[in-house]
């Protein structure tokens, strides 16, 4: 199970949810109450693709634990500078298991690194 020690370990940065900056998908945003996010590189430096690992409390009385939802934005090539998110709603049991999955998504898709956010 995901933990916030393990989100630091593996550098991820803790991001607000609110206002202008606000990172994520909105539908996700007024339900969470943290959101790391960490940049996957390509060795040379470009950004490929942020992870945001959305934190969601524990309702006892529902019987929910604290929970971590992870999610990415991809761009394919034909997309024009648009991208779609990919959201996983599976438990994966580490922060190394979730950057393995969505670097499969972003290599068998064809991905391109991400348009918008480079600062080289």
């Amino acid at each position: 199970m995901i933990t916030e020690a393990e989100l630091r370990e593996h550098q991820y940065q803790q991001h607000r949810l609110t206002g202008r900056h606000a990172f994520g998908a909105p539908w996700l945003r007024p339900h969470a109450t943290r959101l790391f996010q960490k940049w996957i590189r390509h060795d040379s430096g470009i950004k490929l693709f942020a992870i945001n690992i959305f934190e969601y409390e524990a309702v006892p009385e529902a019987g929910i634990d604290l929970t971590y939802a992870p999610e990415a934005r991809l761009y394919l090539p034909s997309s024009n500078g648009g991208g779609f998110d990919v959201c996983l709603h599976e438990r994966l049991p580490s922060v190394p298991e979730v950057e393995t999955f969505f670097m499969h998504c972003y290599v068998g898709l064809g991905c391109m690194p991400d348009p918008h956010n480079q600062d080289l």
